[in-house]
């Protein structure tokens, strides 16, 4: 087995770049919000260690500048338009307003969440190679409005599947030159996982949950797998219960006794110990590795998905 990816940062660097940001986009209203957040990814992406190279984060604060506006003038429009039938108290209104708020956000999210993936991996560099995402915006939105609706109408049960599916659908699309990542994950062994979660967790107070955890961890590594040309590179977990014990209950107490100035160090520590209980059955000869991808600009979908709170996989 081998490791294949590795974070070399460290929570002071991290927790030095959050805080001069913190002071910059307060003395600017928010403004700087754009070149922070650059400059947090430039940090956290060449700090992370994949095949042997760094990654780079080659995205600018003035690209995304540009997509925050206009995110902002969309989503506000939308807004402001429900808020409006809200205050006209008028019952026809509101009901027809519900509705085609509803139907906007079914529209948004998953414009968001492709115009971020696109965005992100376009501007994701290893050795020089750019990444891609090469997903359907069409696809894409029908997917997720399918699954919402399946989900509503199943009072959640629906969700595993949901989930799964978005999850194989994104990472089935992405690409990083001529390497792609594939994921083959069934709903089926999600509900079951997520069934067992929640009924040994209920019984056992919660102590199961970090059982839980490293089950639904090792679900989603060992249901993927990257491939280069032909050839298959399965991964695995070596995640243990006592593993995310350590990790979640010491994250706690750095972020509960510092009031939350830890977070940095807590950060840190999980993308360690992610990337650490990841491995490849075998090393990709990074030399296979070639350039595929078109260069895209666009920021526009990655500022909606922060102003949406999305998070990508």
């Amino acid at each position: 087995m081998h490791r294949f990816s590795k974070f070399n940062g460290t929570g002071w660097e991290i927790f030095e770049i959050k805080l001069v940001n913190f002071f910059l986009c307060l003395f600017t209203l928010n403004l700087y919000y754009p070149w922070a957040k650059v400059k947090l990814l430039n940090y956290l992406y060449g700090k992370t260690e994949f095949l042997g190279y760094d990654l780079a984060f080659k995205g600018t604060g003035k690209e995304l500048f540009l997509g925050y506006i206009k995110a902002f003038l969309i989503l506000g429009a939308v807004y402001a338009f429900w808020i409006t039938t809200i205050l006209s108290e008028d019952p026809e209104l509101m009901i027809l307003a519900q509705i085609a708020f509803f139907v906007a956000m079914c529209i948004v999210v998953p414009l968001a969440l492709h115009g971020s993936l696109r965005y992100r991996m376009a501007k994701t560099e290893w050795r020089g190679v750019r990444g891609g995402y090469r997903g359907d915006r069409g696809e894409l939105i029908k997917l997720i409005v399918i699954g919402v609706l399946a989900t509503i109408l199943t009072l959640g049960i629906y969700s595993p599947w949901f989930l799964t599916d978005l999850r194989s659908y994104v990472l089935n699309n992405l690409r990083l030159g001529n390497l792609r990542v594939r994921f083959n994950g069934k709903g089926t062994a999600y509900f079951w996982i997520c069934f067992k979660g929640v009924l040994l967790g209920v019984l056992t107070l919660g102590i199961y949950s970090f059982w839980f955890m490293r089950d639904f961890y090792r679900f989603h590594v060992e249901n993927t797998s990257m491939t280069v040309g032909d050839k298959e590179y399965k991964l695995s977990s070596t995640a243990s219960p006592m593993g995310f014990i350590e990790l979640i209950v010491v994250n706690w107490f750095i972020v509960a006794f510092t009031f939350g100035l830890g977070y940095s160090w807590a950060l840190q520590r999980n993308l360690v110990f992610y990337m650490r209980h990841m491995e490849m059955d075998e090393a990709i000869n990074t030399q296979d590795i070639t350039q595929t991808e078109a260069e895209y600009n666009d920021a526009l979908g990655e500022d909606f998905g922060d102003l949406m709170d999305l998070a990508l996989f």
